[in-house]
C-alpha cells in the first residue's frame, strides 16, 4: 500500500514537474508523456465514460472541488496547513506539506482548469475526472481520497489526457 501510494504522490511530483518543464530536478526517470491533442472535437466525441460538469456530491468529488477551486482562484492563499487538512497523513509522510503545495502552485501555471467530464463512472472514493485546462489540452485528473470521515486525500495525479475520438 505504502509503494503504491508512494508512486501515486510522486507521479504527481513529477506530472507538475513536467507541465512547466522547470523546477526542481527528481532521480526518478519519467517516461515522456504522449503529446497532448488541441480541442479538435466536441468533448461529448472524445470517448468518456460521461460528459458532465457536474461534480459528483461524494468525498472523491469534494476534493477535487478543492483542488480546481485552489488552483483556479486560490493558489495564493494556499497553506502547508491547508495541505494537511486535505492530504492524508500517509501521503504526507511521503511528500512534506510544503512540497504538495510547491507542486499545486507549479499546476496552476496551466489555469484555468474546466471539468469537461469522467474517463470512468466516479465512486465515492475515486474518480478519473478530464479537464481542459488554459493551454486548450486535456488533462486526467485522478483522485482517491482515504476512509470517511475526514475522506483525505490519498492520491493526486495531474496527466495529460489524449482523447480516442470517436465518429459522430
Amino acid at each position: 500500500m505504502h509503494v503504491r501510494l508512494g508512486l501515486l504522490v510522486l507521479s504527481l511530483v513529477t506530472a507538475a514537474a513536467a507541465c512547466d518543464g522547470g523546477g526542481a530536478e527528481y532521480s526518478i526517470p519519467v517516461p515522456p508523456s504522449a503529446p497532448v491533442r488541441p480541442f479538435l472535437v466536441p468533448p461529448s466525441q472524445i470517448g468518456l465514460a460521461r460528459v458532465s460538469a457536474d461534480v459528483p456530491e461524494t468525498a472523491a468529488g469534494a476534493q477535487l472541488e478543492w483542488v480546481l477551486d485552489t488552483l483556479n482562484v486560490r493558489i495564493d492563499e494556499l497553506t502547508d496547513e491547508q495541505v494537511t487538512e486535505h492530504f492524508d497523513p500517509s501521503v504526507l509522510e511521503v511528500v512534506s506539506a510544503a512540497d504538495l503545495a510547491s507542486e499545486l502552485r507549479r499546476l496552476n501555471g496551466r489555469t484555468p482548469y474546466a471539468l469537461v467530464g469522467f474517463a470512468e463512472e466516479p465512486t465515492p472514493a475515486r474518480l478519473v475526472a478530464v479537464v481542459a485546462d488554459g493551454m486548450a489540452t486535456y488533462r486526467m485528473v485522478t483522485i482517491e481520497v482515504g476512509a470517511k470521515p475526514e475522506a483525505r486525500l490519498t492520491a493526486l495525479n495531474f496527466q495529460p489526457y489524449t482523447p480516442e475520438v470517436e465518429s459522430p
